[in-house]
């Protein structure tokens, strides 16, 4: 299980995935040699690729190769769990930590995305891009997600 809680964390946050764009990858959308995921049919129909970071890239490979291929599944999707499952799993992570005051924030999968838009911004990222690895159509949506004023 361990693995899989380790996974929604470097995704929804690693690759700034909204929760049905983490949901519906298929493992056909991970390429390891580019080390990217390519994200179909996001909001607004609009496909994207994202690129993964080391951290992103060691668990989503432990993951496949070690975890998940074990499995006799009838899907391709790369979660073996249910959409519903994906939340909880965020929840038992945050409840699991031993900072309290990470324990006690409001964490949920859409706020994994506005963290990584936020620390790619104070990192230098500049806004054009931080809107193309989040999908987004207008500078100005974000804006919001960066916490910009």
């Amino acid at each position: 299980m361990l693995i899989l809680v380790a996974l929604i964390f470097a995704l929804y946050y690693g690759c700034g995935l909204r929760q049905s764009e983490g949901y519906n990858l298929q493992i056909q959308d991970v390429d390891f040699d580019k080390k990217t995921v390519f994200v179909r049919q996001g909001k607004n129909y609009k496909d994207r690729i994202v690129p993964m970071s080391a951290g992103v890239y060691d668990t989503l490979r432990d993951y496949v190769y070690n975890y998940r291929h074990r499995l006799k599944l009838n899907h391709n999707r790369l979660f073996t769990c249910a959409k519903n499952t994906i939340k909880g799993k965020l929840k038992y992570l945050q409840n699991a930590c031993n900072d309290e005051n990470i324990r006690n924030k409001r964490l949920s999968l859409h706020i994994l995305r506005h963290s990584i838009a936020t620390h790619l911004l104070q990192n230098g990222m500049n806004i054009e891009n931080i809107s193309l690895f989040l999908g987004h159509c207008s500078l100005d949506t974000t804006q919001i997600y960066t916490h910009l004023i």
